[in-house]
């Protein structure tokens, strides 16, 4: 009788075993385990999308607002924005005039394409190049904006000030706050 006993025990033991074993599996194929979905190694935290080698346009009333340049870039569609190094954007005006902008980082708002650009920053426009550590052009007004330290030089000009701003439609160009600068017919580029 005790091997019987024995034996029921064993059988009963491993028909609940197999009775768990068979409910912790259906309910994984019924439920299912969530997937993880983690970025790939080589994208910066937080961007959906990395390229390299970007070039990426926009267009306003059927006219090229500007083309940019960038080695290589990020994006992150919840933001609308796509965040750029070694960047280079040639902004259009209406009159054909083209503004080359060159900086080591940028950023590009996807709903506007207001474009923010940062770390030596250069403005050339013909014989006349401005420098700052950081910009920003307002697409919809067409204006390129420098809240910091700035410096104008071109033939017969060297001029810094705190504020910058270029109306690209108008070709008029500001610099305010604490100027200070030299005109005439010397060019500040070469040495005396």
């Amino acid at each position: 009788m005790r091997s019987w006993g024995n034996r029921a025990f064993w059988v009963v033991l491993l028909l609940v075993a197999a009775l768990a074993v068979g409910g912790v599996i259906y309910g994984l194929l019924r439920h299912g385990v969530p997937a993880r979905r983690e970025a790939p190694e080589f994208l910066p935290q937080g961007q959906d999308l990395g390229l390299s080698e970007v070039r990426q346009t926009a267009m306003k009333e059927g006219r090229l607002q500007w083309e940019l340049f960038a080695r290589s870039a990020g994006f992150i569609q919840k933001e609308n924005q796509a965040f750029m190094d070694e960047v280079r954007v040639d902004f259009h005006g209406k009159d054909g005039r083209i503004v080359h902008v060159s900086a080591a980082r940028g950023m590009v708002d996807t709903r506007n394409n207001d474009v923010g650009l940062t770390g030596d920053v250069a403005v050339v426009d013909g014989t006349y190049t401005l420098t700052t550590e950081s910009l920003r052009y307002e697409s919809g007004k067409e204006l390129i904006l420098s809240e910091t330290r700035s410096r104008l030089l071109g033939r017969g000009l060297d001029v810094a000030g705190d504020r910058f701003a270029y109306d690209l439609s108008g070709g008029r160009m500001d610099v305010r706050g604490h100027v200070e600068g030299k005109i005439g017919d010397e060019d500040p580029k070469r040495p005396r």
